[in-house]
Formats: C-alpha cells, sequence, structure tokens
C-alpha cells in the first residue's frame, strides 16, 4: 500500500527533524552549565508554562524538555498549562513573574507574534522576555484542494500531485 505522494520526503524530514530537537534539548540541558546562570540554580523546581492546552505540540516539546531539564540538573521542571488567548495568558503571566530564572515559557508564533500584532497585549514579545533556545517548530506545509490539477511541487519529477480516491 502506497503512503502517498509526500511520503518518502516525509519520512526523512521527520528524522532529520527528530534528531536536530534531541541535539538541541541535550545542548538546552548543558546552558546551566555556562557563566551566565549561577552555579546553585536550579536550587528550587522550575516552573514551566506552557501557554497551550495539554496534548498539543508546545505540551509534548515542553513534557519532553522538562523530562530531560529534570534528569540532568536533578531538579523537578513543573509544567504548567495556562492556555487562552492564543497563548497571551500563560505569557503574560511569564512576563509578570520575578526574573528569577525560575518560571519559563514556551513561546510561539501565536503568543509573541500574531496576538502582539492584531491586539494589545501586557507584554511585549521581545522586551518581555529572554528568549534562550529554539528547541522546536510546527511545521508548515502549502496545500491546495486535490481536485485543482494545475498544482505542482517545485521539488517532485511528478507534474500533478496524486489525486485521491474516495
Amino acid at each position: 500500500m502506497s503512503r502517498g505522494f509526500f511520503a518518502p520526503m516525509t519520512e526523512i524530514a521527520r528524522l532529520q527533524c527528530r534528531r536536530r530537537h534531541l541535539a538541541q534539548l541535550a545542548a538546552l540541558a548543558l546552558l546551566p552549565a555556562g557563566a551566565a546562570w549561577a552555579q546553585d540554580w536550579p536550587g528550587k523546581p522550575v516552573r514551566l508554562i506552557v501557554p497551550f492546552p495539554p496534548g498539543g505540540s508546545a505540551d509534548t516539546f515542553a513534557r519532553l524538555l522538562s523530562q530531560h531539564l529534570s534528569e540532568a540538573l536533578k531538579q523537578n521542571f513543573v509544567i504548567e498549562n495556562r492556555a487562552g488567548a492564543g497563548g497571551a495568558i500563560g505569557s503574560e503571566i511569564a512576563a509578570r513573574a520575578a526574573p528569577d530564572g525560575y518560571t519559563l515559557v514556551i513561546s510561539g508564533i501565536g503568543s509573541h507574534v500574531i496576538a502582539p500584532a492584531v491586539s494589545k497585549t501586557p507584554y511585549h514579545p521581545l522586551n518581555s522576555f529572554s528568549h534562550i533556545a529554539l528547541f522546536g517548530g510546527p511545521p508548515a506545509v502549502l496545500c491546495v484542494h486535490p481536485g485543482w490539477r494545475r498544482a505542482t511541487c517545485a521539488n517532485s519529477s511528478h507534474s500533478q500531485p496524486p489525486v485521491r480516491k474516495a
């Protein structure tokens, strides 16, 4: 059974993305060893705010990250899902937290680009946060209705996308 037109590239991209994310997680776990953070950090549990509901990609990334950081740093990283307003609610909570390094937030396009662009937010997406690591990203795919016969994939030897049959 064929897995579709984009299946081979998707599988390769998925493996490359997984390797890159694991390497970034490992690098992030080593950050506290740097001169920028005190030797005694973390001396207490760290709150990791996910400004999106449980079960989504940001929550999954946060749980993987907290597990690795907890093991590497011998301290608990507590996930706190504070969803709402496209991520602005959780981001606001993080922006108002004490600047002691014990509150982290997962930022993303919703909370740090779209929300401030379309409405006034109680935080500035760049000035209210110090972005310390890139550890994931949402996949983006350009799509068109499968009935449109002129659609092509620029990197493909096929001139037309496959048509799904019901």
